[in-house]
């Protein structure tokens, strides 16, 4: 009986719980929806006086000309319609705030769209935004979502280039796996500018590293009209020497110092890397290269009797290594190794480790795209132009 009683509390207790997860989102639907759509139609009229104000300043006839009420304007947090946009006319003609047929807003898309190319299927994607918005957005919409971004990409990419605007360039692969259980590479091509700046100007979508590959991207980019290569920057694989020398034979190339040293050091003691990797990284302090070539001497002597392979492979290699000396100090040690796609790469690769294999080069080239266009705007896409800084 004692038993019995428990069992009776228990299920009595289990009765009174509140249903939170419910009442939370109608709080949400009614209250956090409607606060928004409140304050986005404030920042809309402010947006209106304050081009008003602008243009009676230029001399122009301009007046606010009423609302137009949209019954929909799907966000990720939900519906904001119904919905006022404020009007203005100008000399007699109306200038919009928003486009006439806008019915979602950017980051919706983005949204959808990695959803979509992550592996969630097309019609999935439709009822989830559904059940997260009330309203849904068909299969072939979601399509034409991610294909329209794709799309735009494209059009960056395909985008005319300055001949001198980009005097170095650095080359990085990041490896991943197709579907078919196959390798998959994106090379980028990461352009210099003369002060230091740089962008994701292209990239390449294969099965491997190959010369081919990289001659594609390559040549690309000269299409495009970066004809006056001064230095192209690489891990020092045969395969980017080999495009390089069909494509910009007349650009210098800098065998990434990080890469070179990292192989350098590898078959030497443990208690001998630090010190080795020390003396190595100054011999390029140097601020010209005949001060380099000076440092360069001295580094040879202290190692050669302790690591007489690594010192026959630096000076084997050592010519490649001083093209960023060309440029000003201030960062040239942007374009002494292939950090500067690495640093790229790290953000990258968080995006791109969470899809278990595309399903082909395409597929694989378009996430690159999207997530340029979709993660973290204000950093990679500015003007126009895909930047990374």
């Amino acid at each position: 009986m004692e038993w019995l009683r428990k069992k009776e509390v228990t299920v009595d207790a289990t009765e009174s719980i509140v249903d939170l997860d419910g009442m939370v989102m109608q709080a949400w639907k009614s209250d956090g929806i409607e606060a928004t759509r409140r304050k986005v139609e404030t920042r809309l009229i402010e947006e209106r006086r304050a081009r008003l104000a602008r243009y009676r300043r230029e001399g122009k006839k301009a007046y606010a000309w009423g609302y137009l009420h949209r019954k929909t304007l799907l966000t990720p947090v939900g519906d904001l319609g119904p919905i006022r946009i404020p009007r203005l006319r100008v000399e007699g003609r109306e200038v919009r705030l928003i486009p006439r047929y806008r019915r979602r807003i950017r980051p919706l898309d983005f949204l959808t769209a990695e959803a979509t190319i992550g592996g969630i299927s097309q019609r999935r994607m439709s009822g989830w935004l559904f059940r997260a918005n009330g309203e849904r957005l068909s299969a072939a919409t979601v399509g034409r979502i991610v294909f329209s971004l794709a799309d735009e990409v494209e059009g960056i990419r395909r985008g005319p280039l300055s001949a001198g605007a980009y005097p170095a360039v650095a080359v990085d692969g990041i490896y991943g796996r197709y579907r078919c259980a196959t390798e998959a590479v994106l090379a980028v091509a990461m352009g210099v500018r003369w002060d230091g700046t740089f962008e994701v100007l292209d990239w390449q979508a294969g099965q491997s590293e190959s010369a081919d590959l990289l001659e594609g991207l390559l040549d690309r980019l000269y299409r495009r009209g970066l004809t006056s290569l001064k230095l192209l920057v690489g891990d020092g694989a045969g395969a980017l020497q080999a495009a390089r020398e069909i494509v910009y034979p007349d650009a210098d190339f800098q065998l990434c110092l990080w890469h070179l040293g990292r192989g350098l050091k590898g078959g030497l003691a443990r208690e001998d890397q630090r010190r080795f990797t020390r003396d190595y990284w100054e011999v390029y302090n140097g601020l010209d290269r005949p001060e380099v070539r000076a440092r360069a001497r001295r580094f040879i002597r202290r190692w050669t009797s302790t690591a007489p392979r690594s010192i026959e492979t630096f000076r084997a290699h050592f010519e490649q290594t001083l093209g960023h000396l060309q440029f000003p100090a201030e960062w040239r040690h942007r374009v002494r190794t292939v950090n500067l796609a690495e640093g790229f790469f790290r953000n990258f690769r968080r995006f791109f480790n969470r899809f278990p294999g595309f399903q082909d080069e395409a597929h694989l080239s378009r996430t690159m795209g999207l997530y340029l266009l979709g993660a973290k705007p204000e950093r990679w896409f500015s003007h126009g132009r895909i930047r990374v800084a």
